[in-house]
């Protein structure tokens, strides 16, 4: 990750990001190289994911870079990318280990965030700041695919404020 916007760091290490895979590459151990996966797009050609080839089928894979089936057929993996969309890039997330102004990574609490910019060199959020325009901005930047503190905010967080 980078340093925030207010100069402070973003509270992961290299070690933890170290495992975490670049452009047209693996997205996890042992699966196909990215340039063999076949783009999925909406209608008005926003893209929504890729089908990546595995035996007879195909995984779904989501913006964030992470499998969202098991091995499916070529209608099923559409399907499901139909279905998912894009609206769960706008949802909150947590971001586990992150450092905010300067403080220590021991003992520190996930950060609720919200994604602003994903492509598949890098994924952006920013501290969710529930809308106040005051706010300090503090931003991290994260290696694609998403790496597993990045996580989906559970039903129990969701009144967490930052």
């Amino acid at each position: 990750m980078e340093r925030s916007t207010d100069g402070t760091s973003d509270g992961l290490d290299d070690a933890d990001r170290a495992g975490s895979a670049g452009p047209d590459t693996a997205c996890e151990p042992g699966a196909a190289d990215r340039r063999d996966w076949i783009e999925h797009r909406r209608g008005d050609g926003e893209l929504v994911g890729w089908m990546r080839p595995e035996g007879d089928g195909f995984v779904v894979i989501d913006l964030l870079g992470r499998p969202m089936s098991d091995v499916v057929d070529w209608l099923a993996a559409e399907e499901l990318l139909e279905e998912r969309g894009l609206g769960y890039l706008a949802e909150p997330f947590m971001l586990e280990g992150a450092r905010t102004h300067g403080g220590s990574e021991a003992g520190a609490r996930p950060l609720r965030v919200r994604i602003t910019e994903v492509d598949t060199t890098r994924i952006r959020v920013k501290k969710d700041d529930f809308g106040a325009i005051d706010a300090p901005l503090l931003e991290y930047t994260l290696d694609w695919p998403a790496p597993p503190e990045l996580r989906p905010i559970r039903p129990d967080e969701r009144h967490v404020w930052p």
